[in-house]
């Protein structure tokens, strides 16, 4: 199994707004197409771009156990928030998995 995550930091405002550009624009002409993917330009132009998580096989088990010991144990749901129905609609848009979570802007983990 691998897992290849991109994350971003961004102002709650935006998301509206990466829902309404998810989809992908193809701009054909005579002998050539272009794609412009308003999406990605969103979020690099207004968002804060955290280390990314690309991983296989062990440590992506590790990343999954990782995310089910915050929800059970530390109450910290990163599968849900309160962006669910944008999160859906970015994924039905692309094509691919979408999590927006809402997270306390700091908080300490003590992994035992």
């Amino acid at each position: 199994m691998s897992i290849v995550a991109s994350f971003f930091l961004i102002d709650r405002l935006l998301v509206d707004q990466l829902v309404e550009n998810a989809e992908v624009v193809v701009v054909k002409k005579l002998f050539s197409k272009k794609i412009i993917d308003p999406y990605w330009d969103l979020l690099q132009t207004h968002g804060t771009s955290l280390p990314d998580l690309d991983y296989s096989g062990y440590n992506g088990e590790v990343f999954i156990n990782v995310l089910q010991f915050l929800s059970e144990r530390r109450g910290i749901n990163l599968n849900r928030s309160e962006l669910q129905a944008q999160a859906e609609e970015i994924s039905r848009k692309r094509g691919e998995s979408i999590c927006c979570s809402l997270m306390r802007s700091s908080f300490n983990i003590t992994i035992n």
